[in-house]
This record gives C-alpha cells, sequence and structure tokens, in this order.
C-alpha cells in the first residue's frame, strides 16, 4: 500500500467519531448513482470539490486557520455542468455557498435595487461582504398578514424565484451534495468518493452505456496543518488567566494554565494526494485542478510544474484578484509533452458571452464549455484507441 493511502488510513481511524453516518451517506450515494446509471442520455458525472478547508488549532476546536473561498466558483461551474448534461457530486465545505440557492441572494439584491433605488447597498457581482445584509432582506420577499396568520410572497419576489425554481426542478436530481469542514475530512472523503466513483468504472462490462467521470478539483485546501498529536486537546489558554486564577494544587489545571505569552506553531504541509486521485484512486477520471496565486509572476509557472509533478488532465490557472474575470487553462496537446496555455477573459470572449446571453457574465459559463470540449476530445481519442 502507497505511503500516503497508509497515512490516510490513520488519519480516518483518528477520525472516525467524525464519520459515523458514513453507512448512510453511501447509501444515499448508491441510490443516487444508479438513478443516473438507469438514465437513458447522462453517461457523464464530475465530482466537484467547493469551499476552504479549515486547521484545527484543538482536538475539541475552538481555534483555527482557515483557507480564503466562498465556494461561488464550484456553485456556479456546477450549474453549468448539469446544464450541459453532467450528473454533479457536490463535495463541499459546509455553510459554503451552494448550486441555485447561491442565487436566491443575488437576485434579491438586483430586485431590491431597482425597485428601491434610495437604498444604501452596493451590488457588485461576486461580492459575499453584504451577505449578512442580502440574508435578512430574505423577509422582504414576503407580506405577512398578523389578523388573518397568512404569509404570502411578493409579487417581485415571485418572478425571481420561479426562474431559480424551474432550473432547480430540471437539475436537481443529477445533483448530490457532500460536505466537509477540515482538511481531514475533505483529504478522507475525496479518496471515500473517487474509490466510489472508480468502481463504476470498474463494473462497466454490468451494464450497455459507458460512464465517463471526472473531478473539476475547485476546493481552497490547506497547504499546511497541525499534526492531530501536536494539538492541545481543550482550548488554548491565554496568559491572562495566570494573573486572575490563584495557584492551585491539582496538577492538571497547573498544566493547563500555564503556557508563555507568545503563541507558537509549527505546522506540517499537507502531503499531496493528487497523484494517487490520477493514478490510483480513480485512474479513469478526467482531473482538472486549480492553482490560485497572487503573484502573476509564479501563476504559470507554478502551474506547469503542477501539471508535470501531479499528472492532471488539465490546471486552471487564476490570480486573486481577478479571479472572476480571467483564468488561463494549462494543459498538454494530444499524444505530445507539449504544455498549451489558453487565456480566457472576459473581455477577449464578450462575442460568446452575448451568443450565450449570460446576463451576469460569468466566466465560468465559458470556462465549463472549454473544458467540456476538452474532456469529449479525450473521451472520443479513448473511443478510438479501444476499437484499433
Amino acid at each position: 500500500m502507497n505511503s500516503l493511502d497508509s497515512w490516510l488510513d490513520k488519519l480516518e481511524i483518528e477520525n472516525s467519531s467524525r464519520h459515523d453516518n458514513r453507512s448512510s451517506i453511501e447509501y444515499r450515494l448508491n441510490l443516487w448513482l444508479n438513478k443516473i446509471l438507469d438514465h437513458p442520455t447522462i453517461n457523464k458525472i464530475v465530482c466537484i470539490t467547493s469551499g476552504g478547508t479549515i486547521v484545527p488549532l484543538e482536538t475539541n476546536m475552538v481555534r483555527y486557520i482557515d483557507n480564503f473561498s466562498t465556494g461561488l466558483r464550484g456553485a456556479l461551474s456546477a450549474e453549468y455542468f448539469l446544464r450541459s448534461n453532467y450528473a454533479v457530486l457536490y463535495f463541499h465545505r459546509k455553510g459554503s455557498l451552494l448550486p441555485f440557492l447561491h442565487r436566491l441572494t443575488n437576485q434579491q439584491q438586483k430586485c431590491t435595487k431597482e425597485v428601491d433605488s434610495n437604498k444604501l447597498t452596493n451590488t457588485t457581482n461576486n461580492n459575499n461582504s453584504n451577505s449578512n445584509q442580502n440574508n435578512i432582506e430574505i423577509f422582504n420577499w414576503f407580506m405577512f398578514n398578523p389578523q388573518d396568520n397568512k404569509l404570502q410572497l411578493k409579487e417581485n419576489s415571485v418572478q425571481f424565484l420561479s426562474s431559480i425554481f424551474n432550473e432547480y426542478t430540471m437539475y436537481g436530481q443529477y445533483l448530490f451534495t457532500l460536505d466537509f469542514e477540515t482538511i481531514e475530512d475533505y483529504l478522507i472523503g475525496l479518496r471515500w468518493i473517487a474509490k466510489q466513483l472508480e468502481a463504476i468504472h470498474l463494473n462497466k462490462s454490468s451494464r450497455q452505456k459507458q460512464i465517463h467521470l471526472s473531478f473539476y478539483l475547485s476546493a481552497a485546501v490547506s497547504d499546511y496543518y497541525l499534526n492531530r498529536e501536536y494539538r492541545p486537546e481543550h482550548k488554548i489558554q491565554t496568559k491572562s488567566m495566570l494573573s486572575t486564577t490563584s495557584k492551585s494544587s491539582d496538577d492538571y489545571l497547573d498544566k493547563s494554565l500555564s503556557r508563555i505569552e507568545d503563541l507558537h506553531l509549527s505546522l506540517q504541509p499537507v502531503p499531496k494526494v493528487m497523484k494517487l486521485l490520477t493514478t490510483l484512486w480513480s485512474p479513469s477520471s478526467y482531473v482538472i485542478s486549480f492553482k490560485l496565486e497572487t503573484d502573476h509572476r509564479l501563476l504559470l509557472v507554478k502551474a506547469k510544474q503542477s501539471l508535470e509533478m501531479y499528472n492532471p488532465n488539465v490546471i486552471v490557472a487564476n490570480l486573486l484578484q481577478t479571479r472572476s474575470k480571467e483564468v488561463w487553462l494549462v494543459f498538454k496537446q494530444n499524444n505530445t509533452q507539449d504544455i498549451i496555455v489558453e487565456h480566457i477573459n472576459m473581455e477577449n470572449n464578450i462575442d460568446e458571452i452575448n451568443k450565450r446571453q449570460i446576463i451576469s457574465q460569468e466566466i465560468e459559463s465559458i470556462l465549463i464549455s472549454r473544458l467540456i470540449q476538452l474532456h469529449e476530445q479525450t473521451i472520443d481519442r479513448t473511443i478510438i484507441k479501444s476499437h484499433l
């Protein structure tokens, strides 16, 4: 067994209490997968990872280190995959944005802005900073009559809700969601999902249609974590506790309250598991990975390095500052070692946006369309090769 797999086995045992409902999840997932397998036209399944992972600093977690991510790219991408006849297994950070559901707030923002121009709200694309204010405005969708205790949707709310509900009604049955929270949850869950999906590929002889698998790894995964053996069991205490607590003869209290003024953490690098995904867990899958940087000078250099080291099919490279306006696709030319870099941005693809009538100008529309083209080209080559 691979040493990283052994490490994950150990992690899974240590975190078993967090996954005690695995059998229930497996049952529901199998029901969903069987429904997809029986569907007459859907023959592609994509697992989308979305949102950021957290690194606990205590076993009984109070403090943690978080990664920047709202999950918007994953949520939008899931919708475009669903519209393109993919079934979507959506593996997301608990509390991050979800497909279709995230549009409720966005639509309410637009509606509120149109109806009441006096409101001092700043509505911008891909901005989650006003989420609390937007959520409270959900109450404005309704009319309530306390005299007869009746609740009714306002007319303008019906307009935007109906379009969202219509799409969810069309595609919701092809969407399956699972959540994670910690970096351990993510790694353990990704391996489990990959093996569940790969089993479908291995059992292809028992059914008529071929299922094509893919992974779209847009989650913001922690690069460093605090190994469980170095985490205190309980909440890390501050120095102020010493000055307000009288000396105790209890050795346990003395030990738990004693600490230095500065907090020093020694973080370990999170092992990279993408190579395991592409070669061991689900080698039949088409793997799309992401590389996020803040320094444009490093972005493509590191994306090309990742392509060589971990062997995904495509890397989507993006800068934090412009991630909603432009991305770069980094992949290898067919049957060669030549690396291709394609730049996708809103300005250069404005004709494509107009053709698709994307009112909100979501770059994910163009991104997913191009990735599906690349995936289908790979599928076609595989089919041709199998007939030679």
